[in-house]
């Protein structure tokens, strides 16, 4: 699927020009600025037609289980779906799948970053800002 919006006759109402140049008749086939013709749709339809199909094919081969037509209807398959489908092997959470290649393979370090949003960032910085340094520390270590 692709979808773009053309701003073709909003510049032609203003009388701004805009030019695409391109070496190759298809590099550039439909354009959010330019004029799109008939035969520059029919050939990113015809592109994505064939993405479409490269993709099927790599479905097909690597899980040949797949009914491939019946889920390649641009649906999306979650959870239990996918399963039924034969598109995903189990379900787990990615905490199980963790815990579980601990059991299996050698691990040296598992470290889970809990990433913070913009204003605890925010709050963080000038509490570090406001704050005396502590015995030791460097400048560096309150400017991020």
């Amino acid at each position: 699927m692709a979808q773009i919006p053309n701003f073709h006759r909003l510049l032609k109402k203003n009388e701004i020009d805009f030019e695409v140049l391109t070496a190759g008749e298809y590099k550039r086939t439909l354009t959010v600025f330019g004029e799109n013709t008939d035969k520059a749709r029919e050939k990113f339809v015809e592109d994505l037609e064939d993405v479409h199909l490269l993709f099927k094919d790599f479905v097909s081969e690597h899980r040949p289980a797949v009914a491939i037509e019946e889920v390649a209807t641009g649906e999306a398959w979650f959870g239990k779906r996918a399963l039924d489908h034969k598109l995903v092997d189990e379900l787990k959470t990615s905490d199980e799948f963790i815990v579980e290649k601990c059991a299996e393979m050698d691990v040296f370090q598992v470290r889970y970053v809990q990433h913070k949003n913009r204003i605890d960032m925010l709050f963080e910085r000038v509490a570090r800002l406001v704050s005396p340094p502590s015995f030791g520390s460097r400048a560096s270590d309150y400017i991020s």
